[in-house]
């Protein structure tokens, strides 16, 4: 009480130099420099404050820093408790997969699938057998394959249709005679072969199981390591679901397309 002007401004700008933010990282510092110029502009002049702000303007400072911290710490234990909530219910979440009708129809997916797996990779190294038939139509360039070549329709007298590749329909007119490799177990569809005079056209097959049996043994595959893998992470919620719909559909599918539930009953003997 009592100072001169010059050394309000004195004060003022020792005091500012301080806790100016560019001078003085702390966050408390913003604080009191404001507070700094809200005082020394109430002491020039150049405002009017209540009596009391200008008796006591220390403890005002002092009462609003502390409920700066009092709100800061609020906000800290609020972000606490929401990522206590969050954890919890994830826990809840992954726990819930783990139990229940879904996770024991995954778990007969991954042996249903671990067994077509092993089966279908055995396939690859059996001896192939051959089935006779008879083309009575052919609809050429009609479609295309997966690398984007013209595949053609094939029917056969066996009431069977097979998309082929690199077909000649004048040569089947002369040789409708064909054979049907196939696999031992499964009788997969592999390759459609012509006698064309002295020599025979050798055909891959388009659009069949076979054709994709890579992709199916990953699929048939994944609830096994569905089962393994068991850990609250997206990579597994992405596998449970993967597992539990993907690749019980294609198991179905599978297996009662072309009586391959006879033919794994029989291994390949019917």
């Amino acid at each position: 009480m009592g100072a001169s002007t010059v050394e309000i401004r004195k004060s003022y700008r020792k005091l500012a130099m301080r806790y100016h933010p560019d001078k003085n990282p702390s966050p408390q510092a913003a604080v009191q420099f404001i507070a700094i110029t809200h005082a020394y502009e109430i002491l020039m002049g150049k405002k009017d404050a209540p009596a009391a702000q200008i008796s006591n303007g220390r403890q005002a400072v002092k009462v609003h820093v502390k409920k700066q911290e009092e709100r800061i710490k609020d906000a800290k234990k609020r972000y606490f408790e929401q990522q206590q909530k969050e954890k919890e219910a994830e826990e809840r979440f992954y726990k819930s997969l783990f139990i229940g009708r879904k996770w024991k129809f995954i778990k007969l997916n991954s042996i249903l699938g671990t067994i077509l797996a092993l089966l279908i990779i055995t396939d690859f190294f059996l001896p192939h057998h051959f089935e006779k038939d008879r083309i009575t139509h052919i609809s050429v360039n009609n479609n295309f394959g997966s690398k984007g070549e013209f595949i053609s329709l094939v029917k056969t007298q066996k009431n069977n249709e097979y998309w082929v590749k690199d077909t000649d329909g004048g040569k089947y007119e002369y040789y409708p005679e064909i054979l049907i490799e196939k696999t031992w177990i499964f009788h997969g569809s592999s390759r459609l072969i012509s006698h064309q005079k002295i020599k025979y056209g050798y055909y891959s097959l388009h659009y069949t199981f076979y054709s994709i049996s890579y992709f199916l043994i990953f699929i048939f595959f994944l609830p096994l390591f569905t089962r393994i893998y068991k850990r609250p992470t997206v990579i597994f919620t992405v596998c449970y679901y993967f597992s539990l719909y993907l690749s019980g559909i294609l198991i179905v599918l599978f297996l009662i397309s072309n009586d391959r539930w006879a033919h794994l009953l029989t291994l390949g003997f019917l």
